[in-house]
């Protein structure tokens, strides 16, 4: 990129990044310590006196009936696609062999009662996105431990991430087979009717709501979860680790769409939605939960974050662990003169730029447009930390 082509506004961004001062405290880069502070951090609740409570209302008991029931039928849908023996070619030979025409007639009768659930879901939606969005929450969370039980929590972790991410891009990076569409259908997890075939993708979104309101995009959870179960990005050096597959890869992302215009960063970061940072955040909490206690749960693991408090402070547990925050030298993140953490930017945007590198095989960033997007990212987690 050009730097003389850079507004003026970027100009000043740049300027303000190289004049950065460093904390009074002298923070140095997360050491070990970090682990015995974190540990000690969430099960003691240290955050627990400045945040808010959970104490949601009780969720519109007819939307709730339709994501149980939406739930419900695409269970069914999935075990008749799963019993089709053997699987059809796609599309199906017309006209269908004696064998297969009762077979079929069942797929199209859960088919049509799921189709017909999703125009029920369509027009709630249209009235109450946010309360269509909080029943869907509840309903994966009833059923989480279900597919725990069927499949032990790593399988459960692979086929809940694949419900939303489930490309060939995706599961080949991460060294997984792609689920069957019986099988997505067949997990019942709740997401958004309309399903992306794109290869950044190959599945549904997953908009939610937490108990309390705040936006969640449950694929982004389920990929730092399943990447830290079933140990991808661990082997022969794989960049796409848990950090690239949650923070560090979408802020490559916007990055790499932030080249285009420079001068719209803020806006295209904005753009991005909370509800996927606290998903990128929330999915990378759990996951290092679930790395310190190999006893812990798949669905014990989202009841003890999401049952309580513990996602109202994502951010203040966050630092607690992550690489990507200076500390002082007992191990605590450092944090500046308003009480915001100090975010290591230079690692934060080296490792986000590399990654950039990997996604458009080898092609240089710059250092302008990455710095930007670093520094709208702090301004982000300063605005939500725990207060």
């Amino acid at each position: 990129m050009n730097v003389s082509s850079a507004s003026d506004g970027t100009h000043r961004a740049v300027a303000r990044a190289k004049n950065e001062k460093k904390p009074e405290s002298s923070p140095t880069p997360a050491s070990s310590t970090r682990s015995n502070t974190f540990q000690k951090t969430y099960q003691k609740d240290t955050f627990t006196s400045r945040v808010s409570q959970v104490n949601p209302k009780p969720i519109d008991p007819v939307m709730l009936k339709t994501q149980r029931d939406l739930s419900l039928a695409r269970q069914k849908l999935g075990a008749e696609q799963l019993a089709q023996k053997p699987p059809l070619l796609q599309p199906p030979p017309n006209p269908l062999p004696p064998q297969f025409i009762e077979q079929q007639k069942r797929i199209d009768a859960a088919e049509k009662e799921v189709k017909k659930l999703e125009a029920l879901e369509a027009k709630q939606y249209a009235r109450n996105p946010s309360e269509v969005e909080r029943a869907r929450f509840q309903v994966f969370m009833e059923r989480l431990p279900a597919l725990e039980q069927q499949y032990g929590k790593q399988r459960a972790a692979e086929i809940a991430r694949q419900t939303y991410y489930n490309s060939a891009v995706w599961n080949g990076v991460g060294g997984a087979a792609s689920a069957q569409k019986g099988q997505i259908n067949a997990a019942g997890l709740p997401h958004d009717p309309k399903f992306l075939g794109r290869q950044t993708r190959g599945g549904y979104e997953g908009n939610f709501r937490t108990p309390d309101g705040q936006p969640l995009e449950m694929g982004h959870v389920l990929a730092g979860v399943d990447w830290e179960l079933n140990g991808r990005g661990k082997k022969f050096n794989n960049p796409f680790d848990r950090n690239a597959v949650t923070v560090v890869g979408d802020l490559a992302w916007l990055i790499g769409d932030g080249l285009k215009k420079p001068t719209e960063t803020k806006k295209r970061f904005d753009a991005e939605g909370d509800n996927n940072w606290n998903g990128d955040i929330d999915g990378l909490n759990i996951a290092e939960r679930l790395k310190r206690n190999p006893n812990l749960g798949l669905a014990q693991a989202f009841k003890d974050y999401y049952g309580g408090n513990a996602y109202q402070r994502r951010v203040d547990e966050w630092a607690q662990h992550s690489k990507y925050f200076l500390r002082q030298a007992n191990g605590e993140p450092a944090r500046d003169k308003n009480g915001n953490y100090q975010l290591n930017q230079r690692l934060l945007q080296k490792d986000a730029e590399n990654f950039f590198r990997v996604l458009n095989l080898g092609n240089d960033p710059g250092q302008i447009v990455g710095g930007l997007v670093i520094g709208h990212f702090n301004d982000w987690l300063a605005a939500h930390r725990a207060r």
